[in-house]
């Protein structure tokens, strides 16, 4: 491999993988299919059906948690909350698979996943429930189990 002036980042996210350009060009092949990339483009394949979907980010936004920041834009909540649960100890559990695709767009600082949590549960109207320590459970509003 020979790169010369290219920055990007790959993250593998709940349901497959997103690949985002900053500057350069970049091939991402997959079964099924294969893209270049050029400066400030991303995609996100899915791993189940090797669908690929292609969008814009600003070069400052690849790999934000560079800079200690999580930058989500038109994202699924499940590919968030996957985001998060990785900077924290235990889980995070959507109670209800529908949750998990509502979409939204936000950064916050990654020092504080906790409270990255909260502002995200908090602007989609949603429950937030430490059952235990290692236990986080996000419910529509008002859900009794």
């Amino acid at each position: 491999i020979r790169v010369i002036g290219t920055r990007f980042s790959v993250a593998q996210l709940d349901g497959g993988v997103e690949v985002a350009v900053a500057h350069g060009r970049v091939r991402v092949a997959w079964p099924g299919g294969e893209k270049m990339l050029d400066a400030e483009q991303r995609i996100r394949v899915d791993r189940t059906s090797g669908q690929a979907v292609l969008s814009q980010i600003s070069a400052a936004n690849v790999a934000a948690w560079r800079e200690d920041r999580l930058f989500f834009k038109d994202s699924a909540l499940a590919d968030v909350v996957a985001s998060i649960d990785r900077r924290l100890v235990g889980r995070i559990v959507l109670t209800d698979s529908a949750l998990g695709e509502l979409r939204g767009t936000a950064a916050f600082p990654a020092a504080n996943p906790k409270a990255a949590l909260r502002a995200v549960t908090d602007a989609l109207d949603l429950d937030l429930i430490s059952v235990t320590p290692f236990l986080t459970l996000i419910t529509p509003q008002g859900a009794v189990f």
